[in-house]
């Protein structure tokens, strides 16, 4: 389960860290100095003729953005005073257990509470802030960093009914569309936005709190709307916080959000060999992460997580045919959590169903990346003792008993159980 607590400790971070960068900083695009902990934030100002005035942005750029050629989705957020950390805490507590990748983040400031009003208050004040957002903001991000293309919008309150109309009038301009306490149309809308015709997904999640009572038959409404005539390409999700009040529900809305968006980057895990060939065999999984690749720029390989996954299955189902198949797709990417690990698994299944030469290759391609493990010279020892070549078993296990004395490897006493009984059978 998702640790929010550690997620909102990293916002408390994030922020401060940020606040430490922001000492003596013009508004001007600014490079900060290397030795910087949060060099990757940046503050710029961009002059808007469409709004009249300039306007400060804050950008998180992924840690290795300079050393990269990728291209990077973005995450948009409005009042992003309030909320600049936290698309930043998501990512951070998220893409290490690749749940989403790396992704830049705009935050357009709005602390001005007369000009906020102006701005979202008023028909006259959203048009022209639409206008901004889809003529001049997007132009400015895509042309200063490297995008891939896909967006993503959030707003909370008012400014999350203008993310509700961008949706709704110009759905080309983002692929995703967050919004916490703000979600409302006529039903007219919702039915002229159905009747679009468009090729790519697009995503919406929305929120509430059921203490927000001013907005609650609004949100309902909408809720209503969409499930009468919500068009075919349009994946969204709403949810109740009970919780959570006015306050406290754009935390919330922002993690659940990005994680309900990015459920087609997770890699893929199967229960069993049941639901890979439901699913539709390699071939379906090869596409998937094809177009994963294409869509968040990433590598267009099968996820190691996904070949471990499989490679797991195929063992404990005892399915010998499905686990060879694997082992050639993936041309021997066999990663784990513990290498030394489940590189034995895989060379004692080969070796259970007496596939010697494929066993002795798992081992030979193993030690030649973990040289020093016990464990690997004890499998390639299990090999040459199959293959009834006795002098090298001997010196593959005496090898693995050596190393595990000078490594203080707990199973020192199983290997050398292990070399006497061998020993005992000469």
């Amino acid at each position: 389960m998702y640790n929010i607590s550690r997620y909102l400790l990293l916002v408390a971070l994030l922020h401060q860290g940020s606040a430490w960068a922001q000492e003596n900083v013009s508004l001007e695009s600014v490079e900060p100095k290397q030795s910087t902990a949060f060099q990757q934030i940046k503050q710029l100002s961009m002059k808007s003729n469409i709004l009249n005035r300039q306007l400060k942005l804050q950008v998180y750029l992924p840690n290795d953005y300079a050393k990269s050629q990728q291209d990077y989705s973005v995450l948009y957020l409005l009042d992003g005073q309030y909320y600049f950390h936290y698309g930043i805490a998501y990512q951070q507590t998220s893409r290490w257990r690749h749940k989403s990748p790396e992704f830049i983040v705009v935050a357009i400031d709005s602390s001005d509470k007369l000009q906020r009003n102006l701005d979202f208050g008023t028909d006259s004040g959203l048009a022209n802030y639409r206008e901004f957002i889809e003529k001049e903001l997007l132009d400015f991000v895509d042309n200063k960093y490297r995008t891939s293309g896909d967006r993503i919008l959030f707003g909370w309150q008012s400014p999350g009914y203008l993310v509700t109309q961008l949706l709704l009038q110009r759905p080309e301009l983002f692929n995703g569309y967050i919004v916490a306490s703000g979600a409302s149309s006529d039903p007219e809308t919702i039915k002229s936005f159905a009747a679009l015709s468009l090729v790519d997904e697009k995503f919406l999640y929305f929120a509430h709190s059921p203490s927000e009572t001013w907005s609650a038959k609004r949100f309902g409404d909408f809720i209503d709307g969409l499930k009468s005539a919500a068009p075919k390409h349009l994946r969204w999700k709403s949810e109740l916080f009970d919780d959570e009040d006015h306050w406290s529900t754009p935390h919330l809305t922002i993690n659940k959000g990005l994680t309900e968006y990015f459920k087609g980057y997770k890699p893929i895990r199967f229960n069993n060999l049941a639901e890979f060939n439901d699913f539709g065999g390699y071939q379906a999984v090869a596409n998937h992460y094809r177009l994963r690749a294409k869509k968040y720029s990433v590598a267009s390989g099968v996820h190691y997580i996904t070949i471990f996954n499989l490679l797991s299955k195929s063992m404990s189902e005892g399915n010998y045919q499905k686990f060879d198949f694997f082992m050639q797709q993936f041309t021997g990417e066999v990663s784990g959590l513990y290498p030394a690990v489940w590189q034995n698994k895989y060379g004692q299944f080969y070796l259970q169903h007496k596939k010697l030469v494929k066993a002795k290759d798992v081992y030979d391609k193993a030690i030649v990346l973990l040289p020093n493990s016990p464990l690997m010279h004890m499998g390639l020892g299990d090999v040459y003792r199959a293959q009834k070549q006795n002098s090298q078993a001997q010196k593959s296990y005496e090898r693995a008993i050596k190393l595990a004395k000078t490594m203080g490897d707990p199973a020192i006493s199983e290997f050398s159980e292990t070399l006497k009984k061998f020993k005992e059978t000469l």
